[in-house]
């Protein structure tokens, strides 16, 4: 069955990731968190459903380096370059697979390993004991997706979502020597 539909399959992650992306931006947790983990599993199996497919049809799973190779024997540059042309166009689909594995893996991958870090356990901590945010959201549920930037110097900014009861919040942290200096709130209303 997975190597009839390995398109589809492909496909459907491929979407869910992009809903759950669409879904993160505008706050709707936890649907956005669960296509978000979602997706990338779907983009795998789905790509390995079309290694199977491959190897069935071929009687050998895909080498790209060999086809590349085989593709520019015997061609000088310009004519290598029209073929790197021409094939990016019909190799688009394999390659849209590959950047949706990576981006929904670094998205998902990355949140995750950062939300066990001790900087961010300090964010949580001094976010959960904020009481003018805990007026505005209620109870915190939990937290959504998180963006790292600015790691030099012992200088971080971490951009992550609040959801609690009654709203979520976007948020924006700065760590400066593993010590949380400020927090913003941009408050969805």
């Amino acid at each position: 069955m997975i190597t009839r539909n390995y398109r589809n399959i492909i496909t459907v992650g491929c979407l869910s990731w992009i809903v759950a992306f669409i879904l993160m931006v505008t706050l709707t947790y936890p649907l956005a968190l669960i296509l978000g983990y979602l997706s990338p599993s779907l983009i795998l199996v789905g790509s390995y459903g079309w290694i199977l497919a491959f190897k069935q049809k071929n009687g050998h799973c895909p080498n790209p380096i060999s086809k590349y190779l085989r593709m520019h024997k015997g061609k000088n540059l310009f004519e290598q370059s029209i073929t790197n042309f021409n094939a990016s166009f019909k190799f688009a689909e394999y390659i849209w697979v590959v950047c949706f594995l990576f981006w929904s893996v670094a998205i998902v991958g990355g949140g995750t390993i950062m939300k066990n870090t001790k900087e961010f356990a300090s964010i949580k901590t001094k976010v959960e004991n904020d009481s003018e945010l805990l007026e505005e959201v209620g109870t915190i549920k939990y937290f959504g997706l998180l963006f790292g930037r600015g790691f030099e110097k012992g200088v971080v900014d971490v951009n992550f979502q609040i959801i609690g009861e009654v709203a979520n919040v976007d948020a924006r942290a700065f760590i400066k020597d593993g010590v949380v200096t400020e927090i913003k709130y941009k408050y969805a209303r």
